[in-house]
Parts: structure tokens; sequence; C-alpha cells
């Protein structure tokens, strides 16, 4: 058994979202750094990882993005983090900022999301340590750019005799004496280093990026462990957490006399520096504790034909692109139903249009598993045409489309909320399987995450890509039973009804035959005939009038109820 496959004796708190997700909305206040020094430490980061605009670079634990933003302002940047709650946190930080990246919700003690040889520079701030160190070790190797690549260990320092330090040594003396392993940072980061030049990684010299003055209460610091639900990073009933922290309290009366009285303090951000050379890299050896080299598992000798041309081809190889079509996609939700719910054409309808539908979809729940989106409707046009007039671009349009859609689904939430169905965000989207199965529905927002990297459209400004075109590719992207469109009308007609009464109704057409009809309006957004050809599971939508009670019912049930668009 190697040394990566041996049990990780971490606590399972690493392995739980939920521990994480609880403290999002209040870490930065509780455990943040000062926003000039993350600006530091990015800086640092970029330097000591010689880290250029295009490569790439992976944090983990990424957290709420204190770090994070900055660093995506200077590089590919991938964020890493077990919580989404976090991650949603950093998202928010994102939108409100000029820095890119791509954030994920994975477990960093399983393997990374990220493709052999392609990061130049792995980053973790007060995380590392706790991970198994093995397997991080492994990770960081195959993952490292064969240009050589660095791993940077980032930790704060504190005086042993600072408030914070005692505190949290006293808490943790404590916990061992009940027989627990609390985290021991420093252990943990010296375990990582080992393990790292086994694998051929550089020891650099440490380096310290900043230094601050800070003051801490003994009572803040047990404010601080009653707010969250764990201690020494281990979830604790709370009896016995509030047991250690009341033990803990008295303690700290007896030594420092005034809980509430603040002492000032130095904290020091240091960074450990390990390096892969070239060499190191290119070979992906493992030095066993023999001292025997053993060809790293990762190694690329296990990828496939396809994998070995896509390292080293051009993604704008015709030939090489068509063969990625090869491998089969995943269905990843094949019993789930896609329901987007018009924004002008049924939510603004308000109570008479709205109500009954609630009463149709939940009673659904049980039988059908639905995804909600959500339309913007007048408002969102409203927005657009004050943002026309101040001469904003289409990416800043869209931005307004998004919260006006963002404001239907919230509305619908509400409505629906005493049947536990949850509102959910693009970076909530990981966790859409467990909502489906525990609650049997969710309610998004329809407009695609673009906003400001939406795409312009052949004519004006408008964002081509709007609500029906979010929840479509939902439904595709996904592999989900069916694409069903909550509209105010029967479904496609041959002109506007409302406007035409000699307009005469379709019942089924594909999309070659609507093209050759040339048609004013065409009931959903055009961009959508555009994706159904390419799509691979979601080749037909249905398009219901939700007035008529009933009808989405049946066509959950998969009767031809509406209007049906194919592919082909």
């Amino acid at each position: 058994m190697s040394k990566a496959d041996e049990p990780w004796s971490g606590p399972p708190a690493n392995s739980s979202p939920e521990l994480f997700d609880t403290q999002a909305a209040g870490f930065d206040e509780r455990a943040g750094l000062p926003a000039n020094v993350c600006r530091e430490i990015a800086r640092k980061v970029i330097e000591l990882g010689e880290v250029a605009p295009d490569d790439l670079l992976l944090e983990i634990g990424a957290g709420t993005g204190q770090i994070g933003q900055w660093l995506g302002a200077r590089a590919r940047y991938v964020g890493l983090d077990l919580s989404a709650g976090m991650l949603l946190e950093f998202a928010r930080r994102l939108t409100a900022s000029e820095a890119t990246g791509a954030l994920i919700q994975a477990d960093a003690n399983l393997a990374w999301p990220v493709a052999d040889g392609m990061t130049r520079a792995i980053f973790g701030s007060r995380v590392l340590h706790l991970l198994n160190p093995q397997r991080t070790a492994d990770q960081a190797m195959r993952v490292a750019s064969p240009r050589g690549a660095t791993l940077i260990i980032g930790r704060i320092k504190r005086h042993p005799d600072s408030v914070r330090a005692r505190m949290a040594n006293e808490m943790n003396e404590r916990l061992r004496r009940r027989g627990y392993e609390t985290h021991r940072g420093e252990q943990g980061d010296r375990q990582l280093i080992e393990a790292c030049c086994e694998r051929g990684a550089q020891l650099l010299p440490t380096a310290t990026v900043a230094s601050w003055q800070t003051s801490s209460s003994p009572r803040q610091s047990l404010a601080s462990w009653r707010s969250i639900q764990k201690l020494g990073g281990l979830p604790l009933a709370a009896r016995l957490r509030n047991l250690v922290l009341d033990e803990l309290e008295d303690w700290a009366r007896k030594v420092f006399g005034k809980l509430d009285e603040p002492v000032a303090s130095e904290e020091i951000y240091v960074l450990k520096v390990l390096r892969w050379p070239p060499s190191s890299v290119k070979n992906r050896f493992v030095v066993t504790s023999s001292g025997d080299k053993v060809r790293s598992p990762m190694q690329n000798e296990l990828l496939t034909d396809l994998g070995k041309s896509l390292l080293v081809g051009s993604l704008d190889d015709e030939q090489l692109m068509a063969r990625t079509g090869e491998p089969p996609a995943v269905q990843i939700l094949p019993e789930a139903n896609v329901i987007k719910i018009g924004g002008q054409s049924f939510i603004d309808r308000g109570r008479a249009a709205v109500f009954p539908l609630i009463e149709e979809i939940v009673a659904n729940l049980g039988r059908h598993k639905m995804i909600i989106g959500t339309g913007a409707g007048t408002r969102a046009r409203h927005a657009y045409s004050v943002g026309l007039d101040l001469g904003l671009p289409t990416g800043v349009l869209s931005v307004l489309g998004t919260f006006v859609s963002m404001q239907n689904a919230r509305m619908l939430n509400y409505l629906l909320a005493k049947h536990g169905i949850p509102f959910i965000e693009p970076a909530q989207f990981a966790q859409l399987p467990h909502y489906l199965a525990e609650r049997g529905a969710v309610v998004f927002f329809g407009m695609p995450p673009y906003i400001y990297w939406h795409q312009n459209p052949a004519l004006g400004r408008i964002p081509p890509h709007r609500t029906d075109t979010g929840t479509y590719l939902v439904s595709e992207v996904f592999g989900a039973k069916s694409m069903i469109f909550v509209k105010d009308e029967d479904g496609l007609y041959t002109a506007d009804p409302k406007k035409d009464r000699h307009a005469r109704f379709i019942p089924k057409i594909t999309v070659a035959e609507l093209a050759e009809l040339d048609l004013q309006d065409v009931v959903v957004e055009r961009s959508i005939l555009e994706l159904l050809p390419r799509a691979t599971y979601r080749r037909s939508i249905q398009v219901v009038n939700g007035l008529k009670p009933g009808n989405l019912t049946r066509a959950l049930a998969g009767e031809h109820v509406g209007t049906i668009i194919t592919a082909d």
C-alpha cells in the first residue's frame, strides 16, 4: 500500500461542506485578513511562483476569495473549495471586481479537477495542513507544468504569548486531554513539505509577506468559537463544545483577569515555498521510504490516445476537436424535468396566473423531479431601455437582466418555501442532485451567468442569450428528461394570435421547417433554435399554456400538449 493510499487521520470535518457553509457569510469578519495584506499576498504568490498572465494558478481552499480575487486579476485562476457557501461569497466578489476565474466545488483530499501538467503554481492559505500530505503531494506533482511548478503554503504566525495563541493552545490541549486529535498547523506543513521533497521538490527560503498590529481579547476568541459548529477543526456535540468553552472561559479569567480587555500583538503572514524544477516534473517519480524510485501513478501513460493528443495538439485543430465528441457524454439527471416559467408571459400576470401554477407544481412533487427556471419579463425590458439610453454595453445589460430574473426566482421560492423547495444560484448547482433527491424540485434564475462576458448580438445590444437559453442549457448539460416552457399561449403559431385571428396553431415542427416559415415571432428565443441541432440529449422542447390548469402536469407525464419543436 502506498502512503497516499494509507488511511488519513484527518477528522471527518474535512469532508463536511455544511460546516463551512454555515460560516461563509461571517467568515471574513471572524477570521479574515486585512485587505492590503491580501493584495500583497497575491502579489508575492505571483512573484514567487513565477506566474505569467497566461499561466494557470490553482488555489486550494479558495474560501470567500479574499486573496483569490487578486490572484484572478493577475493570472488564469482556478479556485477549489469544499464549501458551496464559501464559493458563493467568492462569486459575489468576482462579480463586483475586474478579476476572472473558475470556481469549483471539490474535495481537495480527492483527485483535483485539473488536467495533468497544466499548473504553474499551487497556493493554499491556512488550509493545506488539513489535507492528506501524501495525496496532496501526488496531486501537486501530477498537475505541475513541465516547465516547472511551485507549491506555496500560506500561514499566519503569532507570537506564542499573544492572547489568540495562548487561547488556541489551551483549547487544543483541553480537547487532546479528552482524546481528540486537533489540527496542528506547523506539523501538517512539515509533513506536506517532506512528502513534496520526496517527490523531487526543493524547499526555498520562507518569505515574510506582511506584518500588522492587532489587538484581541479572550472574550473575542471565545465569542468566535461559540459562533461556529466546531473546535480545533472538529465537529463536536453542542454540549461538549459548550463544556470545553466554559472551562476555557474560567481558565482565561484566572490567567488574563479581565476577559474584555484587548491586548496588542503582532501578526506575520509567511509563505513556505516548494519548487519542482522542470527535470523533476518531467520524470514524475516518487521516492519511497527505502530510497527506490517508482513511476508516479498519475503518469501520462495512463491517458488515452485522445488525452495525449489534447495535451500536445492545438485546440484549433478541427480533426482533433471532432474526436472529442467520440467519448459518450454522461446523462447526469435523466429523470429531471427542466421547466421555464415565463416572465412577461406569465409571472408578470401576478396572483391570478402564478398561484394556480404553484398549486400544480406542488401537486407534482413526489411524482416528478423539477428544475424550475424563471424569466425576467417587463421589468428587464425597462432596465434594458434605460441601460441602452445610458449607452451601456451588452455585458452590462446582461447583468441587469440577471437581477430581474433573480427577483422572479426569489418570489417563486418564497411561494414554495413551506414545501421545502430551495432557491439556488449558479455556484450551488453542484448540489443540485442532492436538492432534487431530498426536496424534488429547485428554483433558479434562468439568465445564463455570462454577465460581462456576454457576446454581442448580430444586431443591436440586447443580450442574445437570455432566460429561455439559460434554462434550455441546463436541460442539455444535465441530460434532463424534458424541457418545458410555460407561456400564456397554447404554443407556436404562424403569427401572434393576440394580434392576428387568422394565426394557425403549429402542434409539432422541426428547426429546419421552422426556419423555412421565416416567422416574425417564434415563441422562444431564436438562439435555442441554433442550439437544438447541436444538442446531445435535449433535442426537443415543449411549449405549453400554463394558464390552462393541468397542462404542465400533462407535459410532465410525457403527453403531447402544446407545441413540440425538435432538432430534426
